[in-house]
């Protein structure tokens, strides 16, 4: 079993502590003072810190483990924390389909979290329903108020609030759709239909971060690399770190690479990414009048399992 380290999220506290208990603490095999050494190695910032002074025997074990749930396991503070990030949490100013997405998606796992630990979450329904609603558009809060009237349910029910403000995200994300208007935005938040199933899965879209596998350093396209310029070199490292020869990522080749329908090289069109092609611009033939076609002068093509060169003997040109 893996056990994500503990950093002090309250929140995560109880989570953290029941894996290791099922892995470590009532496995009978392990010694104590080696249960001792794997929770030291699980705690890192703030918790590693607080019990950095007290030293890993066998006999200080259960003091550390007490010492960690007194500080991070106590049920009312644990409960609190999602209470205050719902009310910090300031109205989004301009409304869109993905922020509210994202907006639906935090305050739900910020409730299942509630969820795990108290009996009944509509018990807490006046006080979560007004800071869950603030975050949302007028009209959004209006809706419900009027679907409550209408299914006579209690507007503090958290779990219909739940579903209607699910189906609400779920249909500004189809009108989209119906419209036709771009949706690549979305492509990195899953369907709503699935955040009741496990809510800390779902993450919001990021631009992802360009990063050059020659040099391994982030920032930069790896075509923009001054640190490795020589092409042989740059397709060694490749082939070293196992990765694709058309987008440059790990775990596939250019046979099995998801892009290799649209991809290629933008200088000579081949199947292998810019940064390892032998071509500079000024190789390139210029777009001629007559047929509006690029040709292109390439004798070197970089394949995912060798680099072939054609050689023309110098007698064959006299």
């Amino acid at each position: 079993m893996e056990i994500e380290p503990f950093d002090g999220d309250i929140e995560k506290f109880h989570m953290f502590f029941e894996q290791f208990s099922s892995a470590v603490d009532l496995n009978q095999q392990i010694s104590t003072i080696d249960k001792h050494i794997y929770l030291r190695g699980y705690l890192k910032d703030e918790p590693a810190c607080s019990v950095d002074g007290i030293s890993i025997t066998a006999e200080t074990y259960e003091t550390v483990k007490n010492i960690l749930k007194n500080k991070y396991g106590y049920k009312n503070r644990i409960i609190q924390s999602p209470l205050d990030f719902l009310e910090n949490i300031t109205p989004v100013s301009n409304p869109t389909p993905l922020s509210l997405n994202n907006i639906f998606i935090e305050r739900n796992r910020r409730l299942q979290a509630l969820t795990a630990l108290v009996e009944d979450i509509n018990a807490y329904g006046r006080v979560l329903t007004p800071k869950i609603l603030c975050a949302f558009p007028d009209d959004v809060c209006r809706r419900w108020i009027i679907h409550a009237k209408r299914e006579k349910i209690s507007k503090s029910d958290i779990s219909k609030l739940r579903e209607f403000l699910s189906e609400e995200v779920e249909g500004a994300l189809t009108t989209l759709k119906i419209k036709g208007k771009p949706t690549d935005e979305f492509c990195a938040l899953p369907s709503t239909a699935a955040f009741n199933v496990n809510s800390k899965t779902q993450y919001k879209p990021k631009k992802p971060t360009p990063f050059c596998p020659f040099c391994n350093v982030a920032g930069y396209r790896p075509q923009e690399c001054k640190s490795v310029t020589d092409i042989d070199v740059r397709v060694q490292k490749l082939i070293t770190a196992g990765r694709c020869f058309l987008c440059t990522n790990k775990g596939h080749n250019v046979r099995s690479c998801p892009r290799k329908e649209k991809a290629f090289c933008v200088k000579c069109k081949r199947k292998h990414h810019v940064s390892i092609c032998n071509k500079s611009n000024s190789d390139l033939i210029p777009l001629t009048t007559a047929n509006q076609v690029n040709i292109f002068a390439s004798n070197v093509t970089h394949l995912q399992t060798a680099k072939v060169g054609l050689l023309v003997p110098q007698e064959s040109l006299n």
